[in-house]
């Protein structure tokens, strides 16, 4: 069981919050980066190679030869060198020219989205939150996605897609989900409108070069897209304000975006549900892509967790 410290006071940006800081357990290092795993989780991994060759051989996407760098991938990243993908700049094409004859903003060609309020779903921070409890001791990181807002709309995150605890930066295990999760949210009326990362150190809240370049990569085709950074410090089961810095696009910058502008559906019962699951444990039962490229028979869309948080939810107003 996790415990807390007293009251502290944290100063973010020249104004002052107070909250629990985290605690791990009793004896236990007090970075994410030492703590040990969660039981169970010492079973020996495939390396990342192997991993990613039985991905693409899975999802009969293994080619005779390497082709030019999907519309997802981050510039930089490793790329095994015996691995094949489609050519996703061909298919980003094809839905560009799609969604430009519709108004969309997702694209390249199409006009940037106004910079306007954000709104977090329960269901979306939720499982953030619950992605970092299970990987206490590992960096984490996922996409968020929305319907596709007209320009001057609410930009509302109703769902997170939890991607990776361990190889975050291997660019063709990131591309296979990044398009697995584009075709997926394709078919339920959703975008990739966001990414969120959790750093492996308790007291790193900036994002780095691989959160920046894949959020920028997003950017790309969806101009009003967001970076959410989680507060390790505080992710407690009962916080006071919100574990989370959204961050927006400006140019070749991602700044924090006014707090105004950030929404919650209902931050009361959203924290009140993180705290019920955390002692349930409910973390336990939520699956990555990186679970998922273990076992292909673990559903990385996470839909038993998704009706526990609907019957969480449903008694006070049906909507997550």
């Amino acid at each position: 069981m996790r415990t807390f410290k007293p009251i502290e006071e944290h100063h973010v940006g020249g104004t002052t919050e107070t909250w629990p800081a985290y605690r791990s357990r009793p004896g236990v290092p007090q970075t994410r980066g030492d703590l040990r795993p969660p039981s169970g989780g010492g079973r020996r991994r495939s390396s990342a190679l192997q991993h990613a060759i039985r991905t693409v051989c899975v999802l009969g996407q293994v080619g005779a030869g390497l082709r030019d760098p999907g519309p997802w991938e981050p510039a930089g990243c490793l790329r095994p060198e015996s691995a094949s993908l489609p050519n996703l700049s061909e298919v980003a094409e094809g839905r560009a020219k799609e969604s430009a004859g519709e108004g969309a903003s997702r694209t390249r060609a199409g006009a940037p989205l106004a910079m306007g309020e954000v709104e977090i779903s329960a269901r979306a921070y939720v499982k953030m939150c619950l992605h970092a409890a299970r990987y206490p001791h590992a960096a984490v990181n996922g996409l968020l996605l929305a319907p596709a807002p007209r320009s001057g709309e609410c930009l509302c995150l109703t769902d997170c897609v939890p991607l990776f605890h361990s190889h975050l930066a291997l660019s063709v295990m990131l591309e296979v989900a990044l398009n697995q999760v584009d075709v997926w949210g394709a078919q339920a009326g959703l975008v990739v409108a966001g990414y969120y990362h959790a750093n492996a150190a308790l007291d790193d809240q900036s994002a780095g070069p691989l959160a920046l370049k894949i959020a920028g990569r997003i950017a790309e085709f969806f101009p009003g897209a967001v970076l959410i950074m989680l507060d390790n410090q505080k992710l407690v089961s009962q916080p006071h304000v919100p574990p989370v810095i959204v961050l927006e696009n400006h140019g070749l910058r991602w700044v924090p975006k006014d707090k105004n502008l950030v929404m919650w559906r209902d931050w009361e019962e959203s924290r009140q549900m993180v705290g019920a699951l955390l002692e349930g444990r409910a973390y336990q039962h939520l699956v990555d892509f990186d679970c998922h490229l273990d076992d292909i028979r673990q559903d990385w869309t996470n839909q038993q967790l998704n009706t526990q948080i609907t019957q969480w939810v449903g008694p006070t107003n049906g909507k997550t």
